[in-house]
């Protein structure tokens, strides 16, 4: 605009829409504000700003917040101040962006060191800055993943479920698997399964069918049900995603589908087939770097070697002692831990180092305190330890706390198998009324009215 004008230059374009054109009156006060703020930090008088392309009185009612600027004029402006449009618009400077995005990939960097204090400091710290869009979406999905690793279940699932009322595409689903696995975890099986089911009703409409998430919500819903007993309908979408899988050739996808198809192996009794899908699933999953899932994923291989007939005793040592290194590399959570370090004293049991053994167990107690079958499985391995002492009274006072223990786990299959386990071992230590009460609520975990005709079965993991 000539100089001496007292309007805004006319002609527009179409990159006129930015935020200052189209701005309610409180952002373009705010803008205003910073432009006048700058100005005089720069030392320099409005005609300065104005230039000949417009009016010392065009560039006073901007800063006053009464007259709109298009993003040439606002350019110009950001030149002339030494800085640029977007520190105009937002009052955020490029630097300040770069350095929020470089403090979240640093937060990212320590939960997968397994960092998880550090990366929950670094995360809440960029919560009380404006982050904006995806980065804003990124850290949030962060900390809910660090709050699930630390076992804070609750925590993760607030986060989980604010995402996902706000996120977009790919970030709105693993919201979604995120919250669906975090109820899983916590035992309540049946919210956990509508929450997998309504997501899986939006996925066309939303166009996130194809994706590898979509594959990685049915499996985690397949383990919902699994754990709820409905092994049948599990076991056909585990056959469903390793067939989707097979098709798409995603070596995470297929990796998933192998290592779901392991668990359900392993539970119904097929330790072989357990294993074999479990080192077809290691192989795919060596390919990429999640080295958190290829750590549990090892845990889950080393569990099956225990189980074989006879068991693998050194090979199961190999897989859960790499396992227990990766895991805590890779800032796992202390379920998974406690879990580790219970096969790992099952192992040393079988070997005959029942010192070892028991020293492994003091461990997963401690790791598993604030997870009922965990520590159930931890509390009933040291009854075995106790049985191969010939020490009945410590076997059946373990045995007692596994029993208190399992009362705040969730009634599904594998509580039932633990119950099954505790009541041939009460059994065998002469406690017939702790054993018919441990066969009771192994029947009721599972549905059933009577459990007279029901034998013992073998538990998941030892």
């Amino acid at each position: 605009m000539p100089r001496g004008g007292t309007s805004a230059p006319r002609r527009r374009t179409s990159s006129a829409k930015s935020a200052a054109a189209t701005g309610s009156p409180d952002e373009l006060v705010a803008l205003g504000a910073r432009i006048r703020e700058l100005r005089l930090a720069r030392g320099l008088r409005q005609a300065e700003v104005a230039g000949d392309e417009m009016s010392v009185a065009y560039v006073s009612r901007i800063e006053a917040g009464q007259r709109r600027a298009d993003t040439r004029v606002l350019g110009i402006i950001a030149e002339r101040l030494g800085t640029t449009a977007a520190h105009l618009l937002t009052g955020r400077d490029p630097d300040d962006d770069n350095r929020l995005v470089l403090a979240l990939r640093y937060a990212e960097i320590a939960f997968r060191s397994g960092e998880l204090a550090e990366a929950e400091r670094q995360l809440l710290d960029l919560a009380n800055e404006s982050l904006r869009g995806r980065w804003r979406d990124e850290a949030q999905a962060l900390l809910a993943a660090t709050y699930e690793a630390q076992g804070r279940l609750a925590e993760a699932a607030e986060l989980y479920e604010q995402l996902g009322d706000s996120a977009d595409g790919a970030g709105w689903l693993r919201a979604r698997i995120g919250l669906c696995r975090c109820y899983r975890e916590a035992g309540d099986l049946a919210h956990a399964i509508d929450i997998g089911e309504q997501a899986q009703a939006q996925l066309a409409e939303r166009g996130l069918a194809g994706l590898d998430e979509a594959l990685q919500l049915t499996l985690t819903m397949a383990a919902a049900y699994f754990e709820r007993g409905d092994v049948f309908h599990a076991t056909r979408l585990c056959q469903q995603v390793v067939a989707a899988a097979e098709e798409r050739g995603t070596p995470a996808a297929r990796g998933s589908a192998y290592w779901n198809a392991s668990v359900i192996a392993y539970n119904q009794g097929d330790h072989h087939e357990a294993v074999r899908l479990a080192e077809k699933a290691i192989a795919l999953f060596g390919e990429g770097d999640d080295a958190r899932n290829l750590s549990r994923l090892r845990l889950q291989l080393g569990t099956s070697l225990l189980a074989e007939d006879p068991p693998a005793v050194e090979a199961a040592e190999q897989q859960l002692t790499r396992a227990r290194i990766e895991l805590v590399a890779a800032g796992a959570g202390q379920v998974d831990l406690a879990r580790c370090d219970a096969d790992l004293a099952h192992a040393r049991l079988l070997a005959g180092d029942l010192d070892e053994a028991e020293r492994l167990v003091d461990q997963a107690e401690q790791e598993a305190a604030d997870a009922p079958l965990a520590l159930a499985h931890a509390h009933a391995l040291r009854a075995r330890i106790a049985v191969a002492r010939g020490d009945a009274h410590a076997a059946r006072a373990s045995y007692r706390r596994a029993v208190t223990a399992l009362t705040g786990a969730s009634a599904d299959r594998e509580a039932a198998q633990l119950w099954y386990q505790l009541g041939a071992e009460l059994d065998e230590v002469g406690d017939d009324s702790g054993a018919h009460d441990a066969y009771r609520r192994a029947g009721a975990s599972l549905g059933l009215r009577t459990t007279s005709a029901i034998a013992p079965a073998p538990v998941k993991r030892g």
